[in-house]
């Protein structure tokens, strides 16, 4: 029976096939003798399309579910299909990645951006996996293109992140390659910041460590927090019984303080998906605070419980005074997360590294931040640089940095909260000098920089610090003030 289609149909299916043709999807094309399909709005063999139906389903099963297995297999199917399609290359790379299957995912993703080198997702991925297993010149060779081609892409600000970290771990690795430290089974040369090793002493052991509340994290899931203790649990078996670990309930005395965070602006650089500050003193580690993200990585790498105790490793590491990273790709200390979905723990590089940094034989050591200043321009490179030198130590050079960094861009929020922590510092080496006027003013300085809303651990730092000042000089309704800024007040 003949169906015929009214005017209105006729116009509601045009626009549906014009609808998903804008998306890259493949459709059949109505009213031809034989069925057509079209992909990213040119038509193309049946083969082609049918490959494209296959690479858009297995690339949401690889972004939706953890099941890289089943996406593999459509992938294969696809290939086969259309194997010059360079979705499907980039799909299929993504796939063995996931699986571990490093080498072969770099060989199929070269070939996609080699097909389109305007392809922004295999780029994303081809520079993700040379820097997965240490090609460091080569991803940054793939993400200074990606730059250049897509400057306008959601994803540019992690880019140039990365950027700055891969830049600058490749000049830290031509100086202190591995190896050259005390045993060719760690990488203890890597881990020192411009030259200090710092650790935390016997007499705070164990570790007080406090988990910040979970409660309206976004993209915080249950299992995290098991991941967390797990991490917290490897580091202490892993130390030969030099570190040890005790949670607490109060957020204000505490050695370690861990929280989650949905804001991808509470870290410096979230390319490691997460971030450690360490507060180094001239007898150890003072204080270290953890902050975690809870964000997918990258669109086509969702969060998963795996990844996140990974993540949770290294910043851990770094708390404990692994401040540096390993150069090899297998170590938990390196400095890019791994794209695999295999649960990964500690390496015996770790291990062997964390043991000798906390044996008799290795002394704390002052810093040399001679050579961490420069001559750039750029906010994010200031700004880590200017972490950098605070947490090795030396308050100048962080402050000047810092203060740089903001003058080029006043809005950048992790520039205004790292500045706001060194001005909260000097306020509080400036009352131990009887300075208390300039302290004040330094504590005002601090707290203007700070956004309204909920606070992260280093603007709760900066406002108790300042809220304990105004106490102990008996100005009790300045101190209430700030105090209601802690309990998500506006910080003006």
């Amino acid at each position: 029976m003949s169906r015929i289609l009214t005017n209105r149909q006729i116009l509601a299916i045009s626009a549906i096939l014009l609808w998903q043709q804008s998306f890259g999807q493949t459709v059949p094309v109505l009213g031809q003798p034989t069925q057509q399909y079209v992909v990213n709005g040119k038509p193309v063999s049946e083969n082609v399309g049918k490959a494209m139906i296959l690479s858009n389903n297995a690339r949401n099963l690889l972004v939706g579910t953890d099941k890289p297995e089943k996406a593999l297999e459509m992938l294969t199917e696809a290939e086969r299909l259309a194997p010059e399609l360079p979705e499907v290359q980039s799909n299929l790379g993504m796939a063995l990645a996931k699986m571990g299957r490093t080498d072969e995912a770099i060989v199929h993703v070269e070939k996609a951006v080699a097909l389109n080198p305007d392809l922004s997702a295999a780029q994303m991925t081809l520079g993700s996996l040379y820097q997965s297993v240490g090609r460091t010149q080569d991803a940054i060779r793939v993400f200074k293109d990606f730059q250049q081609r897509h400057p306008t892409s959601e994803h540019i600000n992690k880019i140039k992140g990365l950027l700055a970290m891969l830049e600058s771990e490749s000049k830290l690795q031509a100086k202190h390659p591995d190896g050259s430290g005390a045993a060719p089974d760690n990488y203890f040369s890597s881990i020192g910041l411009s030259g200090s090793v710092t650790k935390w002493t016997p007499d705070h052991m164990p570790l007080k460590v406090y988990l910040a509340p979970t409660q309206g994290v976004v993209g915080y899931k249950p299992g995290y927090m098991e991941g967390v203790k797990s991490a917290f649990q490897e580091w202490a078996e892993s130390s030969g019984g030099k570190v040890s670990f005790v949670y607490v309930q109060d957020k204000d005395k505490n050695d370690i303080s861990f929280a989650f965070s949905n804001d991808i602006k509470a870290v410096s650089n979230p390319a490691e998906g997460g971030e450690a500050k360490v507060y180094p003193g001239p007898k150890g580690i003072v204080k270290s605070t953890i902050v975690v993200l809870t964000l997918d990585p990258s669109p086509a790498q969702p969060m998963s419980e795996g990844l996140m105790r990974w993540i949770c490793l290294h910043e851990i590491g770094h708390a404990l005074g692994l401040m540096g990273h390993s150069s090899q790709h297998n170590d938990v200390m390196y400095s890019s997360m791994p794209l695999a979905s295999i649960d990964r723990g500690l390496s015996e590089r770790d291990k062997n590294t964390l043991k000798y940094l906390y044996s008799d034989a290795v002394a704390i050591q002052k810093a040399d931040t001679a050579n961490i200043a420069s001559d750039s321009s750029d906010p994010m490179t200031l700004n880590n640089e200017g972490a950098s030198a605070l947490n090795a130590g030396n308050l100048d050079l962080g402050l000047q940095r810092l203060e740089k960094a903001h003058k080029i861009d006043p809005n950048m929020k992790v520039v205004k909260q790292n500045l706001a922590q060194a001005y909260s510092i000097k306020a509080m080496r400036t009352v131990q000098s009887g300075k208390i006027p300039d302290a004040d003013a330094l504590f005002k300085k601090s707290v203007a920089l700070l956004d309204g809303g909920s606070k992260s651990p280093i603007e709760a730092t900066v406002l108790r610090n300042y809220m304990i000042f105004l106490k102990l000089a008996n100005r009790g309704p300045e101190a209430a003030k700030i105090e209601a800024m802690l309990k998500g007040g506006t910080a003006k």
